[in-house]
């Protein structure tokens, strides 16, 4: 019996270290097919992300002031330095808009490869990784590994997120990454490594130290009650509530500490509005996140108005958080937690504070799955594998018709509520053709362009960017530009997007004989201050070709695209008889000084000898006619292709130009292209 006995006792040893190996072995594949997914995540974003930027989709806020900034750290000795908030922040460091001292961690990692390219493959796998920490705390509160998998692979679907990495560099990004693993050694009691999560989690910016804050409350309060704090703080009676309590104490010192280093830093005193983001709250009627709470009391009605100002967004805004977690956030007290950290974009009047496609949801998701995390403990144990394969599934749904990556956004897009850009594989003409020209600025020349261009040539510190509109004193605001202007050997303008500071801009350029065309492109100008010489890329001045169905914008219906084999192009643009009015215009090009024949190739069906219609060349969307020329039936012969030539000079760079096909409805009218040609450089 003895010998069946110990027999007995090493099977069953045997079995249970087969048990383990299983399940170690069990642990270590879903561990690995996390990193793998994290992994991929981060190389597909990388490349879309990329792909964006190339495309000239990125902007100066925020990528291109981050590349400037840790350009100017690492080459030039200027702490974080970035030109595209002088005009409100003269010592131009990013520490006076956030303190972020994390930057400092980054900066190896960009030094691999200095480029804007760098900061967006950073942030796509920063983002991407936070799915093993997320996969860690969920199996671990859980007590599931497949659960845990499930959830990560949720995480990196969710729309969201997807949006949110899809937005330029923001160090927002890391929060998900550091606040997941910051959580993961508070539960693991862990407190080596949890202070320090803790400390390095509120570097991000200095409003983390409240997100940690209240972090680590709720989960006092889930573990324990906040009822049982004070008097266990009294009694000392165990080391999580001192936890608690030193967690609060460090936020708060390090949040205090951080406000100090930022008020160092000197703000234009005509700008403070813009700085206090004002405008973002005026219906709120306060922008002060340390006050909310009383404020809120204090002005009820106030609130309720700024919580109804746009409802329509912001219910879909919170849809889109919950729904595809199937609302299980909403079952446990952690939800509250969310709402709190909610309440300065609901409140708002900003509408990127409640969209998709911006970085702000960063500030929010790691919260949300840690209360999905919670939600799910709530339920037995095959309610949880059916809801989170149900949630994968919605998840799924929810990726493929609102993910940035997935053409069916479009159609949300288009009613304001994703700030998603297209995605293009390939360079246009306009873009390939700007690239040239800012190849052809110097490397270390200084140069004014726009908001989307700056990205490109931020990788010195005397680039600068013309601000979105007229913030504040006019007077100021002209001084600024003058400024820049004073500051810039170059200037380099894309001329289908100019916006209201860049056409005041562009009209001192033309108006003074300090700047001259010095390159031109497509569809953008470089100006070079005390050039003489000759263009750079002067095919682009000789002659354009425009085909009218590809090129030019068509009035459809009552026009219509149609196959002609006896045109010069594949396809014409045809519209009947009887439609009257203009039916082709744009393509809203500019034109250097000199003489010009724009010349119309077009047919018409059976007619009268009566007025046909007109062609002219205009500027200013319409408002300035150059030239015109009115046709009658009795110059044309039906069905016959013929070449009607509209002359027109200028006598200085024009914008916004357009050729103009209007109708007067006596034929069928057909037009096939749009030529237009530099007869001679002297008006």
């Amino acid at each position: 019996m003895a010998i069946f006995g110990k027999i007995s006792r090493k099977s069953a040893a045997l079995i249970g270290h087969i048990r383990a190996s299983v399940r170690d072995s069990r642990l270590r594949s879903y561990g690995l097919l996390v990193a793998i997914f994290a992994i991929a995540y981060g190389c597909i974003f990388s490349y879309f992300t990329i792909l964006r930027h190339d495309t000239f989709y990125s902007a100066a806020w925020d990528l291109g002031n981050f590349n400037q900034a840790f350009h100017t750290t690492l080459f030039e000795g200027r702490l974080f330095y970035s030109t595209s908030d002088l005009f409100f922040n003269p010592s131009g460091s990013l520490f006076a808009i956030h303190t972020s001292p994390i930057l400092f961690l980054l900066l190896p990692f960009y030094a691999i490869n200095p480029s804007p390219a760098a900061l967006l493959v950073i942030k796509s796998f920063a983002v991407g990784l936070a799915a093993i920490p997320l996969y860690l705390l969920a199996r671990k509160l859980l007590k599931d590994d497949k659960l845990g998998f499930l959830l990560a692979i949720t995480y990196l679907l969710y729309p969201p997120l997807q949006g949110a990495n899809w937005f330029d560099f923001q160090q927002a990004a890391l929060i998900p990454l550091f606040l997941f693993l910051m959580y993961y050694f508070l539960i693991k009691k862990d407190w080596k490594l949890y202070f320090p999560m803790v400390v390095l989690t509120s570097m991000i910016q200095e409003d983390l130290a409240i997100i940690v804050a209240i972090l680590a409350l709720y989960h006092y309060s889930y573990s324990h009650g906040l009822r049982s704090l004070p008097k266990s703080l009294r009694q000392l009676k165990t080391a999580e509530n001192l936890v608690t309590i030193s967690t609060m104490v460090v936020c708060v010192i390090y949040l205090f500490s951080a406000l100090l280093v930022k008020s160092t830093f000197p703000i234009s005193a005509g700008f403070s509005n813009l700085y206090k983001i004002t405008d973002s709250f005026e219906v709120l009627g306060s922008s002060d996140a340390l006050t909310f709470p009383v404020y809120i009391l204090l002005h009820p009605q106030r609130a309720i108005e700024a919580l109804m100002y746009d409802y329509p967004s912001k219910f879909f805004y919170m849809v889109a958080l919950l729904a595809p977690l199937l609302f299980i956030p909403l079952r446990n007290r952690f939800f509250l937690g969310f709402l709190l950290l909610m309440a300065p974009f609901l409140l708002s009047n900003y509408k990127y504070y409640y969209s998709l496609g911006v970085h702000y949801p960063f500030y929010i998701l790691p919260v949300l799955f840690i209360a999905t995390i919670y939600g799910l403990s709530h339920l037995e144990l095959k309610a949880r594998s059916s809801t989170i394969k149900g949630i994968i599934v919605v998840t799924l749904i929810f990726a493929v018709s609102m993910s940035p990556l997935s053409p069916l956004s479009s159609t949300f897009i288009k009613t304001n509520n994703f700030y998603y850009s297209p995605i293009e594989f390939s360079l246009s003409e306009s873009d390939r053709s700007l690239n040239d020209l800012i190849s052809a600025i110097p490397a270390n020349a200084s140069v004014l362009t726009q908001n989307f261009i700056f990205p490109h040539v931020s990788d010195r510190a005397n680039a600068y960017v013309t601000p979105f509109s007229d913030y504040g004193n006019p007077k100021e605001m002209g001084e600024y530009l003058n400024y820049l202007l004073n500051n810039s050997e170059y200037v380099l303008l894309d001329l289908r997007s100019l916006g209201d500071m860049d056409k005041i801009v562009l009209k001192q350029i033309i108006s003074n004989n300090s700047y001259a065309l010095y390159g031109l492109g497509s569809q953008a100008v470089l100006f070079k201050r005390g050039y003489t010489g000759g263009f750079l890329f002067a095919h682009y001045a000789d002659e354009r070709i425009y085909q009218v169905y590809r090129d030019l914008t068509v009035l459809s219906p009552p026009g219509s695209t149609v196959v002609d084999p006896s045109a010069n192009g594949e396809k014409v643009f045809f519209y009947p008889k009887g439609s009257v009015g203009c039916c082709i215009f744009g393509p809203y090009t500019y034109l250097i000084q000199g003489s010009y024949e724009a010349t119309f190739t077009v047919k018409v069906g059976e007619h009268g000898a009566a007025y046909l219609g007109t062609f002219d060349v205009t500027t200013d969307v319409g408002a300035n006619v150059l030239s015109a020329k009115n046709v009658n039936g009795s110059e044309l012969r039906p069905d016959e292709w013929i070449n009607i030539t509209v002359p027109f000079s200028l006598a200085m760079l024009a914008t916004r130009m357009e050729f103009r096909v209007i109708s007067g409805g006596t034929a069928d009218i057909y037009v096939d292209r749009v030529i237009v040609k530099r007869v001679s450089a002297v008006p």
